[in-house]
């Protein structure tokens, strides 16, 4: 479920607005169809959403999130402009605020930049009313006499307990439950859910600098928890997805919300699918996440390579430390997952035979499982201006997890990704042969624990389908 919009909704709501939401993926799911560009839909197609506009509308926002996603909504721009040529169309969110020249110059009259909450009502307020100046309002761009105009975000809401709870009510959850797709491994009814918002370090790949501006603010632990028990009465929710770039940043915070939870008695499990930091976890702290229902954590260490970590990626983490964590996780009984970033034409063979090294030491400790992508230069971001040619053809056209045709070495840079996957599983069937088989019978049983065995309950899934056994 989109959270982003399911916040906006709810503020709009909040301020007096009629608002209608289409969650295209949520409302059709379970459907895939064939669009252009040798891709591929997975819900509604784009002639089914217009269709479900309300005629009365008198503005119309686009959620634009996902890079990988540019031309789904650059070709939606241009539908909607051709079937609403007079309505006001307005575009946010993480691909929009990197990319909005192309969507502007594609017919879209207003984009929000970063943060949307305050500046999207500020907007709304001075195109309903047509009167005063749009001028005034930071963190938007629009084209003006024929160029285009940006004005720099430069407020965040300081304040995240005054905004209401997102509007879940206003998307299909039953859907989203039934199939059992999220961003992380689940079971049975689960939502998304944020205590904190942005995060303060700059990766050089990451796309959260680039909208959040390195700001980080918390919502108040009460009224996180509160929020989950809002949404274990109001929809039987007992899976959190939390969703934070950093939710243990302010440890202590943290440590409230675990023994908030504890304290209220909430029987709930929730997982970290955006990953945390391990400097503060210590095994005590680790206790007391499990005892509050942590059921996985991510780690990030991108690299086995410190050079890489420090020259490159500017990611100041202490690999040890991460070693140490996981190690301890596995004795708390809280299941692990590792990213690794690799592939840039910098990384030289010794960079990958200690990513190679640390991968297996992770293998032998017992990390669960671990993620293994190519470094994609996102729109904005320090690794696009110094490692890729901003002339590259097709540079926008990205498939998370796979590795672009254009890409830099591309065969050898796949080659490599599936090496790693190849060794990881390799040493987890021979240091902890147990997992691998608690992973298959999990597999069978259609149970999720781990994103890994979502994938291949869904592989396994198609092809009893194809076999007419579904």
């Amino acid at each position: 479920m989109p959270l982003g919009l399911a916040y906006l909704a709810a503020y709009l709501l909040k301020k007096g607005f009629k608002v209608k939401v289409i969650d295209a993926l949520g409302l059709g799911i379970e459907k895939v169809s064939d669009w252009k560009h040798r891709l591929f839909l997975r819900g509604l197609d784009i002639e089914e959403l217009i269709e479900m506009i309300p005629k009365e509308s008198e503005l119309i926002c686009i959620s634009a999130n996902f890079t990988s996603q540019h031309k789904v909504y650059l070709d939606l721009v241009s539908r909607l402009k051709k079937r609403f040529p007079k309505k006001k169309i307005i575009i946010g969110g993480n691909e929009a605020t990197a990319n909005y020249k192309r969507f502007l110059e594609k017919g879209v009259d207003y984009a929000v930049l970063g943060e949307a909450e305050e500046t999207l009502l500020k907007l709304i307020d001075k195109l309903s009313k047509k009167s005063g100046s749009i001028e005034a309002i930071n963190g938007i761009a629009y084209i003006k006499n024929g160029k285009i105009v940006s004005r720099e975000k430069k407020e965040f809401i300081e304040n995240l307990d005054m905004l209401p709870f997102p509007a879940r009510h206003l998307f299909p959850l039953e859907n989203y439950w039934k199939a059992k797709r999220s961003h992380g491994p689940v079971n049975k009814k689960f939502t998304p859910i944020i205590s904190s918002r942005g995060c303060p370090y700059n990766c050089t790949y990451c796309s959260s600098a680039v909208f959040w501006r390195r700001h980080w603010v918390a919502r108040k632990p009460e009224n996180f928890v509160k929020e989950i028990q809002h949404c274990i009465e109001k929809y039987g929710t007992t899976e959190f997805e939390i969703e934070d770039d950093n939710l243990t940043l302010n440890i202590e915070r943290a440590k409230k919300i675990f023994r908030l939870i504890k304290k209220k008695k909430l029987r709930i499990t929730w997982t970290t699918p955006n990953g945390v930091r391990s400097e503060y976890l210590d095994l005590e702290t680790l206790k007391l996440m499990k005892e509050s229902g942590c059921k996985l954590l991510v780690f990030a260490p991108e690299s086995g390579s410190q050079r890489i970590l420090k020259e490159v990626y500017n990611k100041h983490i202490d690999l040890e430390n991460i070693a140490n964590c996981i190690k301890n996780c596995k004795n708390v009984g809280i299941k692990t997952t590792a990213f690794f970033v690799v592939g840039l034409p910098v990384e030289t063979e010794d960079d990958k035979q200690k990513t190679r090294a640390y991968l297996k030491r992770l293998a032998r400790i017992g990390v669960d499982e671990v993620g293994v992508f190519p470094c994609i230069p996102y729109p904005n971001t320090e690794i696009r201006k110094k490692y890729f040619n901003k002339n590259i053809k097709g540079i926008d056209d990205l498939n998370i997890g796979t590795v672009p045709g254009w890409y830099p070495n591309s065969l050898e840079v796949n080659k490599y990704v599936k090496e790693l996957y190849f060794t990881f599983l390799l040493y987890k069937a021979i240091f902890h042969p147990l997992k691998v088989l608690k992973m298959c019978f999990d597999v069978i049983l259609n149970k999720q624990s781990l994103k890994m065995e979502r994938e291949f309950i869904n592989r396994k899934n198609k092809l009893l389908k194809r076999g007419g056994f579904l």
